[in-house]
């Protein structure tokens, strides 16, 4: 009814007004943060972030302002698409006012005092925190660092340095220009030289009070950057991109998109003079995190006043550099040396005075008119041209004046040792490198005819002279060497088993006759016409043995398919294989037909030889049948057993033990599935 209604919807606006007074209640005021993520380093630097560390004495001191631009480094965002909702802060302009001084030669001491110009934005609300928007008229943390530098020189291809940086809280927290508390850092410095190209890195840690804000938190955070750039008008100006950022320290936001503002920048550096330095650099943020800007403009000034270097000996080269500051000396690439009085000119270790050849490399000879000269040795092979018979080609000393200095030939074969592949062994020239020099090898075996059996066959080695460089045996001819051949006096057939490899089909090996290909048709235990032949071998063999043995047929297949199909697969095929020799009138009582799948391996599963080796059919001679066995029914443990159905291939499965990968290509065997 309508009073119902009303009553309803007065219920609800008073349920939404407490819910709204209690939210108010409960809301708070965020108290802000230093949120520029721009820190720059100390004046003096070719960089805007990373150092080129010019730690030495003859920098001085440098003053120095850096101006940076910032836009919307502090949005909220929609969590529902991520959209940007509100700019806390869209634009803010911060000048940071910097200075550095030298104490000695490695250790620097600097300060940076940022001041926020610029600042704009708008208050926005995130659950129940609310951030004021941003303020011009404020200043940040003074930032103080001490440097000390561990190695190199400034332009040096590495220079490295170990650093300390405190933030004393002089910054106004709620208009985002500091954190409202102390904050410390420790880093390590790198940065190197060569002639066209630099670059710098800082890797550090450093700590800060903790804020939460929007779904992260501001704390303490490890910091890394690198540049690299390329030097142009004669080094006086630098250009080169520099890529720096922060992540918390914390396991759960480390590396975290929100806790890791990334930041890259293009930055272009001249030396308008000596003393003054200027950049310009302009970049983005590469990720969304608090304090990263969608977009960021920079500017530097530096300046440092240039003094002459005392030079108390006056010989143009500065006390600082010079190693005898009190005595006038000579410019020389050596530290300890430098500015020194020189009395060795060339360096060889022979004192000027002494020196015949004060200006020229040179050696120690017993004649004072030649002492300190070079001795001249055209080829470089330290004989001296005067006794040298090949003056123009490096060789060796030797008693021989006709050879010393010449290249060594040890074997006298007219070919020098560098080029002779048999140096200790006279022979002929060659263009194979590999025989030039070495005694002929007529049959190309790799035995040199003198040390060749048979220098006119090609052949193998033996530790027999009489047999070395010869082809190895093989009695009975049938391509199957006698050392890996079972049978070596009859010629015989390849098998993958060592115990049957080279005897010939019916034979009678280890209690087992010798089988070759048995073929059929694909995926059935019909036998084709073609293993006829070598059943009739097997027959006859069987005739020859006496008329009381017995015999297991046995059936092979390779690892294809299920092992149920195999074993019944290859069950029937040795069914297949007495019933043809049923046929030809052996009783059946004197065989036992038995399937083993692919349980009996005699070669690897892994290659199409193998598994054709493993397709195959076995006779062994059992014990001697008794004489009312004649007509029995076969042996119960011959049953096969039950088998699921797989596809079979085209052609037949060899019986043979192993055949050579060509030969199954040749017969095309059919698998056992």
């Amino acid at each position: 009814s309508a009073p119902r209604a009303r009553r309803a919807l007065v219920a609800t606006a008073l349920l939404g007004a407490t819910f709204l007074a209690a939210s108010a209640a409960n809301a708070e005021e965020s108290s802000g943060f230093s949120l520029s993520r721009f820190s720059p380093s100390e004046s003096g630097s070719r960089w805007f972030v990373t150092d080129s560390l010019n730690l030495q004495s003859s920098a001085g001191f440098t003053l120095g302002a850096v101006g940076d631009y910032a836009y919307k480094p502090l949005v909220i965002y929609n969590t529902s698409d991520n959209s940007e909702r509100q700019a806390i802060v869209s634009h803010q302009f911060v000048t940071h006012l910097r200075g550095s001084f030298m104490v000695g030669d490695r250790l620097r001491i600097g300060a940076d005092l940022p001041l926020v110009v610029v600042g704009q934005g708008e208050a926005g609300q995130i659950g129940l925190t609310t951030y004021a928007p941003g303020k011009s008229g404020a200043m940040g943390d003074l930032r103080l660092t001490a440097d000390y530098r561990m190695s190199g020189r400034y332009g040096d291809k590495l220079t490295t340095a170990v650093g300390f940086r405190a933030f004393l809280p002089t910054g106004n927290a709620d208009l985002y220009a500091g954190d409202g508390a102390m904050g410390f850092g420790l880093h390590a410095l790198a940065a190197g030289e060569t002639s066209s190209l630099a670059y710098g890195a800082r890797l550090g840690w450093s700590y800060r009070p903790e804020t939460r804000v929007d779904r992260t938190t501001v704390g303490s955070e490890v910091i890394l950057a690198v540049s690299a750039g390329v030097k142009l008008m004669n080094s006086k100006l630098l250009v080169g991109p520099e890529v720096y950022g922060t992540t918390r320290t914390t396991s759960d936001e480390l590396f975290a998109t929100a806790s890791t503002p990334l930041e890259a920048v293009l930055g272009a550096h001249y030396e308008l003079s000596d003393s003054v330095h200027v950049g310009a650099g302009v970049g983005t943020g590469l990720s969304r995190a608090v304090g990263e800007p969608t977009m960021r403009a920079l500017a530097s000034l530096d300046w440092t006043p240039r003094t002459a270097p005392a030079d108390a000996d006056e010989d143009g080269i500065f006390d600082v550099e010079d190693a005898c500051p009190t005595v006038k000396g000579e410019r020389t690439c050596d530290p300890k040396t430098n500015g020194c009085l020189i009395v060795d000119h060339d360096g060889d270790g022979i004192l000027d005075r002494e020196d015949a050849c004060p200006k020229e490399v040179g050696v120690a000879q017993a004649d004072p008119a030649k002492n300190g000269c070079a001795i001249h040795d055209r080829d470089k092979d330290g004989v001296v041209d005067e006794v040298d018979a090949c003056i123009d080609v490096a060789g060796v000393a030797s008693a021989d004046a006709k050879l010393n200095g010449c290249p060594a030939d040890g074997d006298r074969d007219g070919i020098v040792d560098a080029m002779d592949a048999c140096p200790n062994v006279a022979g002929v020239a060659s263009a194979d490198l590999k025989l030039n020099g070495c005694p002929p090898d007529t049959d190309k075996d790799g035995f040199a005819d003198n040390v060749d059996a048979c220098p006119t066959v090609a052949g193998v080695a033996s530790a027999d002279a009489k047999l070395n460089g010869c082809p190895p045996p093989d009695t009975d001819g049938d391509g199957i060497l006698d050392k890996d051949d079972a049978c070596p006096t009859e010629k015989g057939v390849a098998n993958a088993d060592p115990k049957k490899n080279g005897c010939p089909v019916g034979a009678v090996v280890n209690g087992e006759i010798v089988l070759d290909s048995i073929e059929f048709a694909t995926d059935k235990d019909v036998i084709q016409k073609q293993s006829d032949a070598t059943l009739e071998k097997v027959l006859e063999t069987i005739k020859k043995l006496p008329a009381t043995n017995r015999y297991r047929v046995e059936g092979h297949t390779d690892n294809k398919g299920s092992e149920a199909h195999n074993i019944d697969l290859s069950d029937r095929r040795a069914k297949a294989v007495v019933v043809w020799m049923n046929k030809k009138g052996i009783a059946p009582a004197r065989f036992v037909a038995k399937g083993f799948g692919s349980a009996k391996p005699i070669a690897t599963n892994d290659t199409d030889a193998g598994r054709a080796s493993n397709r195959r059919v076995e006779f062994h001679i059992l014990e001697a049948a008794k004489k009312d066995d004649t007509k029995a029914a076969e042996p119960k443990k011959a049953e096969p057993a039950k088998v699921e159905p797989v596809k079979a291939e085209k052609k037949a499965e060899p019986a043979k033990a192993e055949a050579p990968a060509k030969k199954a290509e040749k017969k095309a065997e059919a698998p056992a599935k």
